[in-house]
């Protein structure tokens, strides 16, 4: 029989006192844990953060930023090395695992395999999920709707740690009109939120944190069809199913971006109605990127008389692109972002291409703008 042992716990000192083995089904927690594993730290700065804690009746992953929590019923009690445990369910066949908890480790018995895992104990655990309430605290339900207009909003937040207002997705809601903005600093998203999404939520200006708003996102699609809960107050915001919670700290700011007047002053310039996506537009983008590489890509774009004429440069070699646009399109060149292009449109959009950006549609509800690059 293979067996793998690894070093008990430091932290946890005393021989191991052996318990009953029980058996519980290994893809049950598989998926409990694939629910909870974006919660882990990828740095082990702080041993917790990148551990699973178990209490015996849920299995929770905390790293400072985002806490989530799934039901989980099993004799698992005390913190594993996430990485470590999940190394060694995702290579094993065994349907079944059978667990004992012992003084400085958990006794894990898959198939002819037998691991000994050291473990950290339940006085370690950092993070509760907080106690919010729906009779207190803001509270909406997350429908279809708007969990599809955060997932449009996910590809304009931005990355940079010394912006962090830019680092989530902004929800502003007034007289029951709601609007979900985001931005890189170079592109920006727009997406309203019907009234049906929001007749029951009360005014606010918030701003969910990127991570936060990546998470809900998944949540939504692994528990489709389950209600989703989200509360929030000053300082802290939760999704919750009844059996899986996400929770994070919101972002907190004292100047707000003035999001409509960057889109006021920067659509200007459009006169004229959008446009389906040209037929090759996003072929020829794609082409580009092939002669730049990894670098940022400046496409001159000169459109008139239905043609767009598309330079690119490298540094050894050029290309030249033309494709057919409709003829309804005004005269224009600009320096697009092709590389921020590309990140959002999809082939059912329609486009509007300035001086100063680009401007992209969706629906009625979605839009996108794109900042063109100055020489």
């Amino acid at each position: 029989m293979a067996e793998i042992e690894l070093e008990a716990n430091p932290n946890c000192p005393g021989p191991p006192t052996k318990k009953d083995l029980k058996v519980t089904d290994t893809s049950v927690l598989k998926a409990a844990l694939d629910i909870v594993r974006p919660g882990l730290s990828s740095v082990n700065v702080i041993p917790i953060f990148s551990h699973f804690c178990f209490d015996g009746h849920t299995v929770t992953a905390y790293n400072d930023v985002i806490g989530i929590q799934t039901k989980y019923a099993g004799d698992i009690k005390g913190a594993l090395h996430g990485p470590t445990l999940l190394g060694i369910l995702n290579n094993t066949k065994a349907k079944e695992i059978e667990v004992a908890n012992e003084d400085g480790g958990a006794k894990l018995k898959l198939g002819r395999a037998k691991a000994t895992l050291a473990m950290l104990p339940t006085e370690d655990f950092v993070f509760e999920l907080p106690g919010l309430d729906v009779e207190k605290d803001h509270s909406f339900f997350a429908n279809d709707k708007i969990i599809s207009a955060i997932k449009d909003c996910l590809v304009a937040m931005g990355t940079d740690y010394s912006r962090p207002t830019m680092m989530g997705i902004t929800m502003r809601v007034k007289e029951k009109r709601g609007v979900l903005y985001a931005t890189t600093g170079h592109s920006l998203a727009r997406a309203s939120l019907p009234k049906s999404a929001t007749k029951h939520m009360d005014d606010c200006d918030v701003i969910l944190p990127a991570d936060f708003c990546t998470n809900l996102v998944k949540l939504a699609a692994a528990e489709k069809g389950k209600d989703i809960t989200i509360l929030f107050n000053d300082f802290e915001v939760m999704a919750t199913t009844g059996r899986t919670s996400l929770f994070s700290r919101l972002i907190s700011t004292e100047t707000p971006l003035d999001f409509e007047g960057v889109f006021r002053s920067s659509t200007k310039e459009f006169t004229t109605d959008h446009i389906p996506i040209p037929k090759n537009l996003i072929p020829a983008l794609k082409r580009s990127l092939i002669i730049v590489g990894d670098a940022s890509t400046n496409i001159q774009a000169k459109i008139e008389k239905g043609k767009a004429i598309l330079q690119t440069t490298g540094v050894d070699n050029r290309l030249r692109d033309v494709i057919a646009i409709d003829k309804k399109h005004p005269d224009v060149t600009a320096n697009i972002a092709a590389d921020v292009l590309l990140k959002i449109i999809e082939g059912d959009d329609s486009i509007l291409f300035g001086k100063h950006c680009v401007s992209i549609t969706r629906s009625t509800s979605l839009r996108y703008l794109i900042i063109n690059k100055v020489d």
